[in-house]
């Protein structure tokens, strides 16, 4: 795991972004009820973010990464 943004919690489902031919990978989510953005560059390596949402409307988000 390389990072994890915004607050962990119960959460009640989960999403997942992943592309092998994107230059960059976006991650966002949601604390307190504002949205967040962070860019991964995909130069030497792969990056995978799983995204989680919250009962109570905030997400967050964890990301992963392999090398090329």
């Amino acid at each position: 795991m390389v990072r994890t943004h915004g607050q962990e919690k119960e959460f009640n489902r989960h999403g997942t972004l992943m592309s092998e031919q994107a230059q960059a990978v976006e991650v966002s989510w949601i604390e307190k009820g504002e949205r967040k953005t962070n860019l991964y560059q995909q130069n030497s390596h792969y990056y995978l973010a799983v995204r989680f949402f919250c009962n109570d409307g905030d997400e967050f988000a964890i990301v992963m990464k392999k090398r090329k």
